[in-house]
């Protein structure tokens, strides 16, 4: 089995594409994504051609990041799906002194920002 490798997606909404390659063609096979099983769906295309097997994920934001593996024939692969442009949205409220205060604290990683806290008062 050609084993599954990483992959970095650095553009959101993006495609996230991994593949393994079989010794022998026809042969089923399961994907999984961090020990779940995963099923075709608009978000999970699976393309079985002869022995080259694939799984393509659409869409993919910071929620697609994690460790997906494909068993056949009772060998196993695993890969990880890194997002490079994944962001994280909180909102806080507070009360203070009978006035609320929100708090919208936005983290991004990515190539250019490693760091970044904003934070906004009314």
């Amino acid at each position: 089995m050609r084993k599954l490798s990483d992959v970095e997606v650095d553009q959101l909404p993006g495609v996230a594409v991994l593949e393994c390659e079989l010794n022998k063609p026809d042969v089923p096979v399961q994907w999984f994504r961090d020990n779940k099983p995963l099923a075709p769906s608009n978000k999970y295309k699976m393309l079985d051609d002869g022995p080259v097997h694939k799984l393509t994920i659409t869409d993919v934001d910071g929620e697609d990041e994690g460790v997906y593996s494909v068993v056949a024939s009772g060998k196993k692969s695993e890969a990880t799906v890194f997002v490079e442009g994944r962001s994280s949205l909180y909102f806080s409220k507070h009360s203070v002194a009978r006035k609320e205060i929100w708090l919208i604290l936005l983290y991004l990683q990515c190539n250019e920002i490693h760091n970044a806290l904003i934070s906004y008062r009314n």
